[in-house]
C-alpha cells in the first residue's frame, strides 16, 4: 500500500491525461517491474483488483499458499527476473523501492545484490553499485519491525 500512489500516479501519466511533453507525461514514464508479496491473496492482497490498471510488469508471492513458502526475493533470484531486474536497473537506469519489515529488506537487497553480480560478475562491484543506488535516492527502503 506505501507505494500505491506512485504506481496510480504512474498510471494516470500513461494514460496521457495532459501534454505528452509534460513533466509527468507518457513520454517521461518508464516501465516498472513490481514484485508483491503477501501471505494469502484471498486475506491479504488488498489491492488485487487495481494492481491491472498499474501497466507493470507484476510478479506475486504469496508465502502461505504453497508447501514451501515463496517469498519475492524467491521470484526475483529466478534467472530471468533476475537478468531482467539486473537490466531494468543498469540499462535503464531504474530504481527500488522496497516496503516491508526488515527482515525482508535485507532479503531483498541481498536478491538485487544476486542479479547485479551475475551482470557484473563482481559481488563487490554491486554491492558497491547497491550502495551508490542508495546514496543517490534511487534505492528507498520504507521498513518496520
Amino acid at each position: 500500500a506505501p507505494f500505491r500512489a506512485i504506481l496510480r500516479e504512474r498510471a494516470a501519466a500513461l494514460k496521457g491525461n495532459g501534454s505528452s511533453n509534460a513533466p509527468w507525461g507518457p513520454s517521461r514514464v518508464s516501465s516498472a517491474i513490481l514484485y508483491f508479496g503477501c501471505k494469502r491473496r484471498d486475506e491479504d492482497h488488498l489491492y488485487r483488483d487495481e494492481m491491472s490498471d498499474w501497466d507493470c510488469t507484476l510478479h506475486l508471492a504469496y508465502s502461505r499458499e504453497h508447501k514451501h513458502k515463496v517469498y519475492v526475493q524467491d521470484l526475483m533470484r529466478k534467472k530471468n527476473n533476475a537478468e531482467a531486474l539486473a537490466s531494468a536497473i543498469i540499462d535503464g537506469k531504474g530504481s527500488v523501492y522496497v516496503c516491508g519489515g526488515t527482515s525482508m529488506g535485507t532479503a531483498v537487497m541481498e536478491a538485487v545484490i544476486d542479479a547485479l553480480e551475475a551482470r557484473l560478475k563482481d559481488r563487490a562491484q554491486a554491492e558497491k553499485f547497491v550502495q551508490q543506488m542508495h546514496d543517490g535516492g534511487m534505492y528507498v527502503q520504507e521498513l518496520w519491525s
